[in-house]
């Protein structure tokens, strides 16, 4: 009998074991074949927990670089799923909603300290507020190499809006953008991470590649390109531990998202 119980526990030993090491390459290879969008808001010494000094951001963008991480646009991401080319490196993109003045004044320095582009989603309503980037700042940013993305025009929920009223939003800022930059405007962030299957359609329609939402997550080639996931960038106390870990956690969902969804379909 002891023999027996023996037999059973070095079983279910090399079981685990087994199921382990299978769980631990099926997340390696998921991560190597994702990509994390970072979403920022401010660069400065604000109380805000959406708010991240230069320091900080400093050292988050260095953790990223002594790591391998290549930062891409949007745009550059899209290229390499519709290529099926995830994977080569380490992607990431980052991102900024609202369109804050510091923005430029104060992330961009950083971003060309280690040769990373980024998207600044601009509420065009804003655009010429206080705090927020100038008519001409947008153009400065877009310039030095910053891909221009649209936040809407009022920042109001989309999910709450008629269609009409989402298409007018759309409209203006994309246009409004477009004068500003010379350039085509692509890609939305949903304001406040209000959407619905309805939102996408009229996105296509109007002519966005894309957009992003506020679940945490990373993205992948069956990620739908006008709902994709990103890892929200908060204050903490321990910057680059409290960076780790959310970006972990955002990789560690997505993986397990993907399996519910390959077992479901």
């Amino acid at each position: 009998m002891l023999v027996k119980i023996k037999k059973i526990v070095i079983y279910l030993s090399v079981f685990s074991l087994v199921a382990v090491a299978v769980a631990y390459w099926s997340f390696e290879d998921y991560k190597k074949n994702s990509v994390p969008i970072l979403a920022y808001h401010k660069v400065d010494n604000d109380h805000s927990v959406y708010s991240v000094s230069e320091k900080v951001f400093d050292e988050q963008l260095k953790y990223l670089h002594q790591n391998g991480y290549k930062a891409i646009t949007l745009e550059k991401m899209q290229e390499l799923m519709d290529n099926r080319k995830l994977g080569e490196e380490k992607y990431i993109v980052i991102t900024f909603d609202d369109g804050y003045e510091n923005n430029l004044t104060k992330a961009l320095p950083i971003l060309q300290k280690y040769n990373y582009p980024a998207t600044v989603f601009v509420v065009t309503g804003s655009v010429g507020a206080t705090n927020y980037l100038s008519p001409k700042q947008v153009g400065e940013l877009s310039k030095a190499g910053i891909e221009i993305g649209s936040h809407t025009d009022r920042h109001l929920p989309l999910a709450t809006l008629s269609a009409e009223e989402v298409e007018k939003e759309l409209v203006i800022s994309k246009q409004y953008l477009e004068y500003l930059t010379l350039k085509t405007v692509k890609y939305l962030a949903y304001p406040n991470g209000s959407y619905n299957d309805k939102i996408g359609k009229i996105l296509e329609k109007i002519g966005y590649t894309g957009a992003v939402t506020g679940l945490d997550g990373v993205n992948v080639y069956n990620s739908p390109q006008y709902y994709y996931y990103r890892v929200n960038m908060f204050k903490y106390e321990d910057p680059v531990r409290g960076f780790q870990s959310r970006l972990f956690r955002a990789q560690l969902k997505g993986w397990y998202r993907n399996l519910t969804l390959a077992k479901n379909s």
